[in-house]
């Protein structure tokens, strides 16, 4: 017996995050186009988004791009702050909330018609309060589906509502660019293109068996799932995980100074949640006394030959970690940069009573 999907999937994103944070701070960079990050383009206000600035983006050619922009290096305390009074709101507005990353969440909002309305008068309630109560624009998206839901808020922004009423699911997929898709990046995004797969129709008629040979067996078959708007993934408050670890490439090139505190801030920005709670700020410069000789703390850092710089986890909290990480990244300028698997004592993370 086939039973109709309902709208009961909301995904809360809040538009161009870090630079609304440093918008709303300080009204002389309301209504401007403002860079967070000099070096490194770490977000971009839709202003700045407006003549071609984009994240990831070397800080030259954003000013180039924009040379009337506000560069502003970045404040991870605030964003911190202003993430956890976000999640506050989802987790008072629908029971189950997962979150995906600082700035985005699902929300399950079954069940809740009779006390807090319709999906779409709950995330119309949603957006109201996160604008009124921590200052920030947010697009949500309503659908049946995670995946559907995802694809709605990003075509709502900035700051919009987009809904996927039951029964117009596969009108609103079909006609949608396969890069679109989660999960597919410039490399499948390449291989589909080279079989005239352009569209997420086009995914739709491919087949499942061609796909699979083309992309693998897991890639194919998820992929012509989503397509045909399969799956029934629900949303769920994840465990909380008990360490964390994150690394990134730097490449062999010469970065300067901002270069590589943006690209080490980067990597200490991944997986820090609303629960993380740092008693300062971490930046470049903030604990000068830090600035000495490797020997000193042999425990704590690690260099692997002459291109990895390793972290150990025998420092006694992030904050410690990453204002060495400053100076030792600076020093060895390796082409690989490791952060360690901290655990919560390290990491100073409340329990926040997280599932």
């Amino acid at each position: 017996m086939f039973v109709e999907r309902q709208l009961t999937i909301l995904h809360a994103d809040l538009d161009a995050f870090f630079a609304s944070v440093e918008q709303r701070d300080d009204p002389r960079l309301r209504c401007r186009p403002v860079i967070v990050g000099a070096g490194v383009v770490m977000a971009a206000s839709y202003e700045a988004r407006a003549c071609g600035v984009r994240s990831a983006m070397g800080g030259a050619r954003a000013r180039r791009l924009c040379p009337q922009a506000i560069v502003v290096q970045p404040r991870w305390q605030a964003y911190v702050e202003a993430s956890a009074a976000v999640f506050a709101i989802f987790e008072r507005t629908a029971p189950i909330v997962e979150r995906v990353s600082i700035d985005e969440a699902f929300l399950d909002v079954r069940g809740l018609h009779a006390i807090a309305g319709s999906p779409v008068q709950i995330a119309t309630g949603l957006r109201q309060a996160v604008r009124e109560q921590a200052g920030l624009p947010i697009s949500v998206g309503v659908a049946t589906t995670k995946v559907l839901a995802k694809l709605a808020s990003a075509m709502a922004k900035p700051d919009g509502l987009l809904v996927v009423d039951p029964g117009d699911e596969l009108a609103f997929l079909h006609p949608l660019a396969v890069q679109r898709l989660w999960g597919v990046g410039p490399a499948t995004a390449e291989k589909l293109h080279g079989r005239g797969i352009r569209s997420v129709g086009d995914l739709a008629q491919a087949g499942e068996p061609a796909l699979m040979a083309l992309l693998g067996r897991a890639a194919g078959r998820h992929l012509y799932a989503v397509a045909h708007n399969r799956g029934v993934e629900r949303v769920q408050a994840r465990r909380r995980r008990r360490s964390f670890g994150s690394q990134r490439a730097l490449g062999r090139s010469e970065l300067s100074p901002d270069e590589l505190d943006a690209a080490l801030s980067q990597v200490h920005a991944r997986d820090r949640g609303p629960a993380a709670s740092e008693p300062d700020e971490v930046r470049p410069n903030a604990y000068p006394n830090l600035e000495q000789p490797l020997a000193t703390c042999p425990r704590e850092i690690r260099v692997v030959g002459d291109e990895r710089l390793q972290l150990e986890a025998a420092a006694f909290d992030l904050v410690e970690v990453v204002s060495r990480a400053f100076w030792c990244v600076r020093v060895h300028r390796p082409a690989w940069l490791r952060l360690p698997e901290l655990t919560d004592a390290a990491l100073l993370i409340p329990d926040h009573g997280r599932h």
